[in-house]
């Protein structure tokens, strides 16, 4: 080998020494090292801040129980004209399972016997017939018997489940039916996954392809339309975060989605996302959770949801508010079926089922005017009451379940009932001068049983998406004639301690009449100016005649008529004036409605309550109480029933015609009136 000369002038490189070398290398692995430092110093930080995070909301999440408001379980008994396939279909609604040899056997379930029969369980948490198992037969579209299976006789009546009218509404007015993991149809999971995230149950959080596919998707369209992020991500950014588009955001809940799909399970993950996803609004109130979304939209249990309208409620949680099916039932349906034909290339349903299941139609409830076998007035009523009974943060931290009297079914023929009315009075105002355009009127209604004051429907407006003000509870209006019978009921008490007592056969001269008090003049009209001369007390409140029942109201003395009034539960702001005697004085209707039940009760005043006492276990295994009786202030007056009954107070009845109002049974206040005033002052 030929020896290499170096070039003259050439500089020869000496090699590094070991000690050198070994600097360099330290050097290098310190300016590596350093980024590694900051990075482990900012995930160890962020794992502590976020991690006390998710502590601090899920532990919230989990200690925050949601008080539930039931209606009065619904009877069934012999002779009642209902349907099987009809009573298979309400139980399924209350919430019973169907029974299955590998199911579970202590919960409310039911099962479809032969000859005719429906065997129906009660569970042991139930008010009403606890623990009993019962075989209903039927003789055509009639229940024909109602037996205990395990005491072998035949029963009067049976009470099924009582309903779910709500869970208590957030201060954010969030409606909310919480649904567990295991009660999620399958097919509504499979929907929720094709739209959202179908490799949810494979990835740890954050998923690596569906970020390569996003971004191959947005650079092929030169801006960002498919999003990356997964259902773990959605839920942290939804229910810890904030809906802002920046890095520092995603980075944050890509990092919180690791963490918690450390400490929670993926159907715990599943299940929180599903019972807090947005899905739009009904009226005033936002849906929240799948389960509220079900009852929102199509008026069934989640359990009962089919192929089309799971695809539908998971369709709509991208933008819930775009493609809401009560404004935009087209973009509802045309989403719907993009999530079908995503269930079907991801063999989750078959074609023919997709097929069919694009074909029907969204089947949404209106809701323009809510479902009023619901009872939203009502149900705000009742939370008012438990909020100043327990208080806010007792009644979230603990749950109650309260058992109210509301009767679901009376509840929607009354519904029904002033739906039809209004639509009358709309068209009736169309036609007159003034032309009132319809949904100018408003009406409001309550019924009660006098006996024991429950509150059975309560109806508080026309519209309560429109409007939460409840018209029963708040609007004070003067009750005009039907304070008339307070007047009578005060005449015919002057036989308790006049020597001259007034009867249904005293007399006054009906006729016009100028009346003085306190240096005032008053000079009321009757109805059309129409007179009747001398008129007995019975044809003045048979007529419901205006001047004789302000004479025998003068007769009785307007202090008297007063003091009865307020003994029965009427405003202090009713004065011993003539007016009066014709109701002037503004009450609201929940007022004049307890006052009759002294009427139709024998002469005892009954405090009227929307729930019954129903004791439930919260969560530490204690009693909990429902709505009690004594809730409500006591009448003025001096005899009381035993409190097992209500309060109440005693007055002499008339023995006149009382039944335009009520019955001995029930006790019905319907009130109708403008909303707006013509020149737009409100009424």
């Amino acid at each position: 080998m030929r020896k290499t000369t170096p070039r003259k002038g050439a500089r020869r490189v000496k090699p590094l020494p070991g000690s050198a070398k070994g600097r360099v290398l330290k050097i290098a692995v310190a300016l590596l090292s350093i980024p590694c430092i900051i990075v482990a110093i900012f995930l160890i930080r962020y794992y502590y801040i976020f991690d006390g995070l998710i502590e601090d909301k899920l532990g919230k999440r989990y200690s925050l129980s949601e008080t539930e408001i039931y209606a009065a379980p619904t009877l069934i008994f012999p002779g009642k004209r209902i349907a099987a396939q009809d009573l298979i279909a309400r139980v399924r609604h209350l919430g019973y399972v169907e029974r299955s040899a590998a199911g579970p056997s202590d919960v409310a379930n039911y099962e479809v016997g032969s000859k005719n029969q429906l065997v129906i369980y009660n569970d042991a948490t139930l008010p009403t017939d606890p623990d009993r198992q019962v075989a209903v037969s039927w003789n055509g579209g009639v229940i024909r018997s109602i037996t205990d299976r395990a005491k072998k006789t035949e029963l009067d009546s049976f009470a099924l489940k009582p309903e779910l009218l709500s869970n208590i509404i957030s201060k954010n007015r969030e409606k909310r039916r919480y649904v567990p993991y295991r009660d999620l149809p399958r097919i509504l999971i499979d929907a929720v996954l094709a739209s959202e995230d179908r490799r949810f149950f494979s990835h740890s959080g954050v998923d690596p392809l569906r970020i390569i596919s996003a971004l191959i998707v947005d650079i092929r369209h030169g801006e960002t339309v498919q999003g990356a992020s997964t259902l773990t991500q959605q839920f942290v950014k939804n229910y810890f975060l904030t809906p802002e588009k920046t890095w520092r955001r995603k980075i944050s809940d890509a990092y919180m989605s690791i963490l918690l799909e450390n400490r929670l399970s993926k159907e715990e993950i599943f299940e929180l996302y599903c019972n807090e996803v947005y899905l739009g609004q009904r009226g005033s109130f936002a849906i929240v959770g799948v389960g509220e979304a079900a009852e929102a939209f199509f008026e069934k249990s989640v359990k009962d949801l089919t192929v089309s309208e799971a695809a539908m409620i998971a369709g709509i949680i991208t933008a819930p508010n775009r493609l809401t099916p009560l404004r935009y039932p087209e973009r509802a349906k045309a989403r719907r079926d993009l999530v079908l034909d995503q269930m079907a290339e991801y063999g989750m349903i078959p074609a023919k089922e997709r097929d069919q299941a694009k074909a029907a139609p969204l089947g949404v409830k209106p809701t323009s005017i809510m479902n009023y076998s619901s009872a939203p007035y009502f149900v705000d009523y009742v939370q008012d009451i438990l909020v100043d009974e327990f208080g806010d943060v007792p009644l979230t931290r603990s749950k109650y379940r309260v058992y109210t009297t509301i009767d679901t079914e009376l509840q929607q023929a009354a519904f029904e009932s002033l739906k039809q009315g209004m639509v009358d009075l709309d068209a009736h105002f169309a036609k007159g001068k003034r032309g009132i355009a319809p949904g100018t009127v408003q009406a409001s209604l309550i019924a009660v049983e006098p006996k024991t004051g429950h509150v059975l429907a309560m109806i508080g407006g026309r519209n309560y998406g429109q409007s939460q003000f409840n018209r029963i509870t708040q609007a004070k209006r003067q009750p005009g004639s039907i304070f008339k019978p307070f007047v009578y009921a005060a005449a015919l008490e002057t036989a308790y301690y006049s020597s001259t007592p007034l009867t249904a056969t005293s007399t006054v001269v009906d006729e016009p009449t100028q009346f003085t008090f306190e240096n005032l003049a008053y000079e009321p009209r009757n109805f059309k100016d129409e007179y009747f001369g001398q008129v007995t007390m019975r044809q003045a409140i048979t007529k419901s005649l205006n001047v004789a029942t302000i004479k025998f109201a003068e007769k009785v003395g307007y202090q008297k008529v007063c003091d009865l009034a307020h003994r029965l539960g009427l405003n202090a702001q009713i004065k011993p004036y003539p007016a009066m005697a014709i109701g002037a004085f503004e009450v609201t209707p929940l007022e004049m409605v307890r006052a009759y039940t002294g009427f139709a009760n024998g002469g005892l005043l009954t405090d009227l309550t929307p729930g019954i006492r129903g004791p439930t276990p919260d969560g530490a295994g204690s009693v909990a109480p429902g709505i009690v009786h004594d809730h409500f202030p006591a009448p003025v007056g001096d005899q009381q029933r035993d409190r097992s009954a209500g309060p109440s107070a005693r007055l002499q009845p008339s023995r006149g015609r009382q039944d335009r109002d009520f019955t001995r049974r029930l006790v019905c206040r319907l009130h109708s009136r403008f909303a707006l005033h013509r020149l737009g002052r409100i009424r």
